[in-house]
């Protein structure tokens, strides 16, 4: 450090001002390193002090043993404050209304000094342009700029009330889903393609509906009073299906499953009350996997 500030401020009276030490201090600093090395550092005249090209070498590495050290100290005293502030979260509006809201109530009161802020939307919003600290997104990443950690896969189900089931028949295969009544989720551009996997065999099944809405809500909504046959993410039918209020057909047949991500810019180093919650999320997911 003491021959990087030589270099950063051009001379050894300079970087002795800065660094609050004497000139011959310095010097001796500087002739100790090069003695160590085996290399001249420096070219010294009474004028000027210049780097050598071993110098200029070493210098790059000295100024990333600089960040590292900042960053560091950064780091380590992040850990010892408080943990306080706000941590801006942004999660699609059917996750975020069936347990996100309630997971951060809980986080919430394992850390009372943080403030939370959720943001349901169904669009991804943009984490560095709108200053989002954290988003789960379904899906693909896209965006390179982002840090990702998988929590799992999301898992469809094809469900229909009970009373419908009983006009139409229990379907034994998804071919029997044929010119069945559905409702389709226009949020997807191929809405009406569903894909289904059983014993190494693929089955792709055009739906056709009169009906078709751009909400997970709305869907299961619509599930419930009779619709038809709907297809949504398991988290939102699960306790329906246990009750009884729909019934999940075609179990043994596989859909496809969107990988569930937690995406964040490349902070360094991370503020601590951004990785309480990143740890939080990833521990939550975690056990829901596991069960």
């Amino acid at each position: 450090m003491t021959f990087l500030a030589v270099a950063q401020y051009g001379g050894f009276s300079a970087a002795a001002a800065r660094l609050g030490q004497s000139k011959a201090y310095v010097s001796k600093q500087v002739s100790l390193l090069e003695q160590a090395l085996g290399v001249l550092l420096l070219h010294r005249t009474t004028r000027r002090v210049t780097l050598t090209q071993a110098g200029q070498r070493y210098l790059s590495y000295c100024q990333q043993l600089r960040d590292t050290f900042d960053e560091a100290q950064r780091a380590v005293g992040d850990l010892q404050s408080d943990l306080s502030g706000l941590v801006r979260l942004s999660v699609p509006t059917s996750l975020g209304v069936v347990f996100v809201a309630e997971l951060m109530r809980q986080f919430s009161q394992q850390y009372p000094r943080l403030e939370i802020e959720l943001d349901l939307s169904q669009q991804a919003r943009d984490l560095l342009g709108d200053g989002f600290d954290l988003a789960i997104r379904v899906g693909p990443v896209v965006d390179e700029r982002l840090v990702a950690h998988s929590l799992g896969l999301l898992e469809e189900w094809v469900v229909i009330a009970p009373s419908r089931l009983a006009q139409c028949g229990l379907p034994q295969t998804p071919n029997d889903l044929l010119d069945a009544p559905c409702v389709l989720n226009s949020h997807y551009r191929a809405a009406g393609e569903w894909l289904f996997s059983h014993r190494s065999q693929s089955y792709r099944i055009q739906m056709h509906s009169r009906y078709s809405v751009n909400s997970y809500m709305a869907l299961r909504q619509l599930a419930l009073s009779g619709a038809g046959y709907v297809k949504l993410p398991d988290y939102l039918v699960r306790e329906e299906v246990a009750a009884g209020a729909l019934v999940r057909v075609l179990a043994d047949y596989a859909l496809p499953r969107a990988p569930i991500y937690l995406v964040h810019p490349p902070l360094r180093p991370m503020p601590a009350r951004v990785r309480v919650l990143i740890d939080y999320l990833r521990q939550w997911f975690a056990q829901q996997t596991g069960k």
